[in-house]
């Protein structure tokens, strides 16, 4: 109902925050015509914490990961402390995690709903299985370029994906986590780089409405 709404979904604090433009020839402040020249950006947080009525007391992000991993739980630790992003350096990005047993939906289902960017192993007709025309399939594809660093920045060529939200018929996707990893270039010292292009496909049923 509209009243469990903010109860339930995650809410962001928004915090305004002051720059200097620095010279760095003389690591001071830059000043035009005598003043310092300042800029301001908006940083977003999660709350946590937060004992007001209409807030959870705990927001945040989450994944799933399928098996057991043994150093999955180790390499959580060590962003949690070193943290996430950019600004790590100067003490942002920390989190707490929690990890959860979820048991996956059971039973038949029509149709996969694919939660992670996906790249398909196969080629042509292949992708969908014969499913193209089915009405449950409903999909966006999404291009994804980048960059890698070391050595300088290196772009990586744009590869077309099926998009997180995407929808299956039930038989169209090769498994519950389809695709590959797509090598993109070698690097400079030797190794090739590659691009994540696994999807993770839970099973669900959607809802259909008969024609009025």
């Amino acid at each position: 109902t509209g009243a469990d709404v903010p109860a339930t979904l995650p809410r962001l604090r928004t915090d305004p925050l002051t720059h200097t433009l620095v010279d760095r020839s003389r690591l001071g402040t830059l000043t035009v015509n005598g003043n310092g020249q300042l800029y301001h950006t908006l940083e977003n947080r999660y709350r946590y914490g937060d004992k007001s009525a209409d807030q959870p007391t705990e927001s945040g992000l989450y994944f799933f990961v399928r098996g057991d991993h043994p150093t999955f739980e180790p390499a959580l630790r060590y962003l949690s402390v070193n943290g996430l992003g950019g600004d790590r350096s100067s003490g942002k990005g920390h989190f707490r995690y929690r990890i959860m047993q979820v048991d996956e939906p059971a039973g038949s289902s029509a149709a996969d709903l694919n939660l992670a960017l996906y790249y398909p192993a196969e080629t042509g007709g292949a992708i969908l299985g014969g499913h193209q025309e089915s009405d449950l399939l409903r999909y966006r594809l999404e291009a994804r370029r980048g960059r890698a660093l070391g050595d300088g920045e290196l772009p990586l060529a744009g590869r077309l994906h099926f998009a997180e939200g995407s929808v299956f018929p039930s038989g169209a996707l090769p498994s519950p986590t389809p695709g590959r990893l797509l090598p993109m270039r070698r690097h400079p010292r030797g190794h090739t780089i590659y691009r994540y292009g696994y999807g993770f496909a839970l099973p669900f049923q959607p809802i259909t409405h008969a024609p009025a």
